[in-house]
């Protein structure tokens, strides 16, 4: 039935999502969203696109987090901290950009 088996992708996803396979999670949201479009279960529908955005804000965050890292990687402690105090000074006198 197309119900159970929105409901059966839907969980499918937010299972994938716990166990850290955000691509997996992506494809069983995504079809259960299709199976409930199709059979017209708005709820199911509503339930499933907010749950895709969730994964789009979780691999935003996740992008973020890679970005900083990989910028903290690149720089030592002691250039960060000159770099910091540096744009600390740049403000106080007022330059901007």
């Amino acid at each position: 039935p197309p119900k159970l088996s929105t409901y059966y992708f839907y969980f499918v996803a937010k299972g994938h999502r716990e166990f850290d396979r955000p691509l997996l999670a992506k494809a069983a949201i995504e079809r259960a969203i299709e199976l409930a479009t199709a059979n017209k279960l708005g709820q199911w529908v509503v339930k499933g696109e907010e749950f895709l955005e969730e994964l789009q804000l979780d691999e935003v965050r996740q992008r973020g987090a890679a970005a900083r890292q990989s910028a903290a990687a690149v720089w030592s402690p002691a250039v960060l901290g000159i770099a910091e105090r540096l744009s600390e000074l740049r403000t106080m006198a007022g330059v901007e950009g």
